[in-house]
């Protein structure tokens, strides 16, 4: 008798033959075998289906969910729809999963009793590595990361199917998993990230997260919002008035009343100090204004929480040339992508 839980394996793929053969061969090569690999395709004018139906022939694991124009969602939604595993895990037809990935997660997940598991990526193009990208580990720091910006690498997680059962992709346009990481904190399911990269990210000038970045970037933030308004901790509402106060009138006194809030939410809830400073460092560079007084207030007060990187040195920049938003310097620094 198997003992091991099926996983159902969805990975949605248009135009995708550049990079398919490395993504699909990827999860052929996983050391945790017991798996269906559910390929949404939509249809393309490459060879992306007879890639596919290459290694079907090779491996009846591979399953083919068809469709037409189905965007996104509606391919992961209908691909999850006829799936049949235990659990659900993502993926992209540009990245590649390390061999011990499903094996890793399935026992960290079985082992924490978490309902939704990510992991650490390693962003790469063809010639250069862009190093690693870390998540919040625990379910409270996720959440509380979930208030400003996203807490997992999509194509990285795996998902109970009883998730699924009660929730679904929203058909959103932009962040779609974003909101689903929303849902799934406002439902209490239990959130984890495996503090290990088990997923290669490509970067490459044909993402659809790169060729709509600003558009995504406006559709989490609203996602973000909501989700604070939605949070039912009564500290949290005390929290949103300084924050929605700062953001209008960014002052000194505002600033320091915002930063004191955010540690001491930080202290209730168990919250570990780096990634407070990761949500007061994404709040100060999206504020109204940015100044040299109001960032020095920002870094000292901030010293002891984490590591510094390179966006502090692009928002000291920024507040020692732009005394606000509208100045020259500050718009070459955000067009450079620095800030």
């Amino acid at each position: 008798m198997n003992s091991t839980p099926k996983i159902s394996v969805i990975m949605p793929v248009y135009n995708g033959q550049t990079y398919l053969k490395e993504a699909i061969e990827s999860i052929l090569n996983q050391t945790y075998e017991d798996f269906e690999f559910i390929i949404a395709y939509d249809e393309s004018n490459d060879n992306s289906l007879e890639i596919i139906k290459e290694y079907q022939d090779m491996d009846s694991r591979i399953f083919l969910s068809v469709g037409c124009d189905r965007g996104l969602v509606k391919s992961l939604n209908d691909a999850i729809d006829i799936s049949r595993g235990e659990y659900i895990a993502r993926m992209d037809a540009d990245d590649i999963s390390l061999s011990r990935r499903f094996e890793k997660q399935i026992n960290y997940m079985v082992k924490e009793d978490l309902d939704i598991c990510g992991t650490f990526i390693e962003s790469f193009d063809k010639n250069t590595s862009f190093g690693v990208t870390s998540y919040p580990e625990k379910d409270e720091d996720i959440r509380f990361v979930l208030m400003f910006m996203t807490s997992f690498a999509h194509p990285s997680v795996i998902i109970k199917r009883t998730v699924f059962n009660n929730l679904k992709y929203k058909n959103y346009k932009y962040a779609e998993d974003f909101k689903l990481w929303i849902d799934i904190a406002l439902r209490q399911y239990r959130m984890g990230n495996l503090s290990e990269v088990l997923l290669k990210y490509r970067v490459h000038c044909g993402q659809i997260s790169k060729k709509n970045s600003t558009n995504l970037m406006y559709k989490a933030k609203s996602i973000a919002d909501q989700f604070r308004k939605e949070n039912r901790h009564s500290h949290i509402d005390l929290f949103n008035k300084n924050l929605n106060l700062y953001l209008r009138n960014s002052t000194l006194i505002n600033l320091n009343t915002l930063i004191n809030n955010f540690k001491s939410i930080a202290e209730k809830d168990g919250i570990s100090s780096k990634f407070v400073l990761i949500a007061i460092r994404h709040t100060f560079k999206n504020s109204s204004k940015i100044n040299i007084v109001l960032f020095s207030i920002y870094y000292f007060k901030t010293r002891n929480m984490g590591t510094r990187n390179w966006q502090d040195t692009a928002m000291f920049i920024a507040s020692f040339f732009g005394i606000c938003k509208k100045s020259f310097v500050y718009k070459q620094i955000k067009n450079s992508k620095f800030l």
